[in-house]
């Protein structure tokens, strides 16, 4: 198998891994709460890599950092949100979907041209999405005003991870893995400041911490 092939399989089912982890302790507490402390799983990953990982960052790449890093926090309280009020059948797919469909419209105006297989892929993804929302009323117990509050939040989490991506791919090879601190850092800094002027507490509750440093150390190794 190609190992680019292969690298991003691995990702994929870390990434899903995590949202997944994420999405239970966010049913545990506050999903902010939880992003910001999943950051401490995250950082300790990067922090464990980093000698492994040797780069030359540009003043761009710190920057591109920066806006994955505000892109990352509300992108991963809203994809905790959405799996915390579930049907995670109707809130993976969505995100998902519209996370990918971001990076190829980015791609498009920026000159790129998918091929005709990759606009297939696109237009079955946006059909994929109005015959989600019309799932049974009393599927897993939900009402109809449940499961579109989820279709939204998740719709939200999609196009912002979306633009995560598109930042993160903005990093240059060259970079290393110092960028990804910044972005994690600069991500627990604007989570810490909005917790804080909500009076709110930094600690998760006990049963959520566990799950939520997972949830990181999941989401970076994917990264």
């Amino acid at each position: 198998m190609n190992f680019s092939i292969a690298g991003a399989v691995c990702s994929s089912v870390l990434f899903g891994a995590a949202d997944l982890v994420g999405g239970l302790a966010a049913r545990r507490d506050r999903a902010m709460r939880v992003t910001f402390f999943s950051g401490l799983g995250a950082i300790a990953v990067l922090l464990v890599a980093l000698p492994f990982s040797h780069g030359t960052p540009t003043q761009s790449d710190y920057l591109w950092a920066l806006a994955a890093g505000v892109c990352g926090a509300a992108g991963a309280t809203l994809i905790y949100k959405s799996f915390a009020l579930g049907p995670v059948s109707l809130a993976s797919p969505v995100l998902c979907t519209l996370g990918l469909i971001v990076p190829v419209v980015v791609g498009l105006f920026s000159g790129e041209r998918p091929s005709l297989a990759q606009w297939l892929g696109i237009a079955v993804g946006l059909g994929a999405l109005p015959l989600l929302s019309l799932a049974n009323e009393g599927s897993a117990g939900h009402t109809r005003a449940h499961l579109m509050k989820t279709l939204y939040v998740a719709s939200l989490a999609g196009l912002v991870v979306g633009w995560f991506l598109v930042c993160v791919a903005r990093i240059g090879p060259h970079a290393g893995l110092l960028p990804l601190v910044a972005a994690r850092a600069a991500a627990m800094a604007i989570l810490a400041l909005l917790l804080i002027a909500g009076r709110h507490s930094l600690m998760p509750a006990r049963a959520a911490r566990g799950w939520s440093l997972g949830a990181g150390a999941r989401l970076t190794s994917a990264e």
